[in-house]
């Protein structure tokens, strides 16, 4: 179980460091390396957890007191590793500047309107902005 959990926050801690490494690099040729460095750990992150999730229900049906504690070790694994994912953060990033623009757009519904007039060529049809 050890050895399982040792690999799993092995590979979790290499791909936390190469999303780091991504995130910071200004170069495109070390960032695309990040990048694959971060999808390869990725990988083995969540064969890791799969193996460890195994082991850890076993230990539960043997003491399943423990339940409580290993579900919460497993979901704070999944949610980091769900952080890291690039494709996930992609997707999030989408949904908050939805979320972003549509909170403006209720906060400032005359700032809105105006936009909307001046896309649309300027006039609402009676001749004013």
């Amino acid at each position: 179980m050890a050895d399982a959990l040792k690999d799993l926050f092995t590979h979790l801690a290499a791909a936390v460091e190469s999303f780091a490494v991504l995130v910071t690099t200004q170069v495109s040729a070390n960032a695309e390396e990040a990048e694959s460095r971060l999808s390869s750990e990725l990988v083995k992150a969540h064969a890791s957890r799969d193996r460890g999730a195994d082991l850890l229900l076993r230990r539960v049906q043997e003491h399943p007191r423990q339940w409580q504690l290993h579900g919460a070790l497993l979901a704070e694994i999944d949610r980091v590793l769900d952080e890291l994912d690039m494709e996930q953060r992609s997707k999030r990033l989408m949904e908050e500047l939805d979320r972003s623009t549509r909170e403006k757009r209720e906060r400032f519904p005359f700032l809105h309107k105006a936009q909307r007039r001046l896309r649309r060529g300027g006039t609402d049809g009676s001749g004013a902005v």
